[in-house]
């Protein structure tokens, strides 16, 4: 297929044939305003304080770590860290980085490199769902994290994700195709569980559901029209069938009853 997708190609992006397709999915992302809240949620529950050392991990193009920056003030730092090069070097292009307490770094989050204890704080938003074992990456982190410090996980629970539709068996079909395409798509109703494996305490578990209106933002965040020709080129349905629901949906999103909803959790704990 032409077009990236962007449940299994997050994982590789420096791999990708337009590489800025992730950037430009993330800049979406960045301007709606249930992920601005969800965000902004995320930094008053770390409850940021000048001078606070903190890590973004899977930081992409760097929007939240420049956030955070701003609260930290000249005295901290936050470290923006991805596996992805060609984001890390975007996210360094920014007119930002010249006047606020930022740094940036391509690596793995399985051995990030940093010594044990080195931040305050660490938030890890929607990377997991991309890791094939998030555990071990929650082991690392829970490493690097200082003794009291705080780790915030986001992530998205893709059984939850629905789609209103009148074909509800082809529906079904495209949701799950969809939802088993990431690596770990379940991961954040896990979250909780893998955080107290490795130790972190007093945790925190906050539902937050999404629900898009627009089949044109639906489409371009989900993959919905890519989803089904997928299922069209495996011979799971027809071409006929895929264009019919296609247009059904575009219809729905014409007449404003066009519905696609999403459970995803935020779970914060501490370092005891």
């Amino acid at each position: 297929m032409d077009e990236e997708y962007l449940a299994s190609g997050f994982a590789k992006v420096d791999e990708a044939r337009d590489p800025d397709a992730y950037g430009r999915c993330l800049s979406l992302i960045h301007s709606l305003p249930f992920y601005q809240r969800c965000k902004e949620e995320s930094f008053v529950l770390l409850d940021i304080k000048r001078g606070d050392r903190i890590l973004d991990a899977g930081c992409g193009l760097g929007e939240d770590v420049f956030q955070m920056a701003e609260r930290v003030g000249e005295g901290g730092v936050v470290v923006g860290f991805d596996a992805s090069e060609k984001l890390i070097s975007d996210a360094r292009t920014d007119s930002r980085v010249s006047r606020l307490p930022v740094q940036f770094k391509v690596g793995d989050l399985h051995d990030t490199g940093f010594p044990d204890n080195s931040f305050d704080k660490i938030r890890i938003d929607r990377v997991l769902q991309h890791i094939t074992k998030p555990q071990l990456v929650i082991q690392e982190l829970y490493r690097i994290l200082k003794c009291g410090g705080s780790l915030l996980v986001y992530d998205n629970d893709w059984s939850t994700f629905k789609i209103r539709s009148h074909n509800g068996a082809f529906t079904r079909m495209v949701e799950t195709e969809w939802a088993e395409s990431f690596r770990s798509g379940f991961v954040g109703r896990h979250a909780k569980k893998f955080m107290g494996e490795v130790g972190i305490s007093d945790i925190e578990v906050i539902a937050k559901e999404s629900t898009l209106k627009d089949f044109g933002v639906a489409d371009e965040l989900y993959n919905l029209h890519q989803t089904a020709r997928k299922l069209v080129m495996a011979g799971t349905i027809s071409s006929i069938g895929c264009e019919s629901w296609i247009e059904e949906l575009k219809l729905q999103s014409d007449e404003k009853s066009f519905v696609v909803t999403l459970t995803s959790f935020l779970v914060i704990g501490r370092k005891p």
